[in-house]
């Protein structure tokens, strides 16, 4: 088994704009079989369900990459630099988007 931390998976993804700092969770294009959720990512103070919101976003990026099939949430405001197959699928399953301490919200920019 292989893990990583928060710290770590940001320096493997691109940033594609996104703000510096760490991520919970990566999907390799290149390797979409495979995808991580942060080891540390509960001891940063997230909770389960962040967890299990990380896991389906990244499932969502990698059944993209998979299908061929790219993927974008539809509610405005779904994080203007993460517009992929896993806020798709994360926007799919919670309605929005999950933040810190299981806030599900549609325009994430304004909190």
């Amino acid at each position: 088994m292989v893990s990583h931390t928060m710290s770590e998976l940001a320096r493997f993804a691109p940033s594609h704009g996104r703000p510096v700092g760490p991520i919970g969770g990566f999907a390799n294009p290149r390797y979409p079989d495979v995808n991580f959720v942060a080891s540390d990512i509960l001891e940063r103070g997230y909770d389960f369900e962040n967890v299990r919101a990380a896991w389906v976003h990244e499932l969502g990026n990698s059944i993209s990459y998979l299908t061929g099939q790219p993927r974008k949430a539809k509610l405005p405001g779904m994080l203007a630099w993460d517009k992929d197959g896993g806020n798709a699928l994360e926007e799919c399953v919670y309605g929005g988007k999950v933040l810190n301490r299981t806030t599900v919200t549609t325009d994430p920019g304004r909190r």
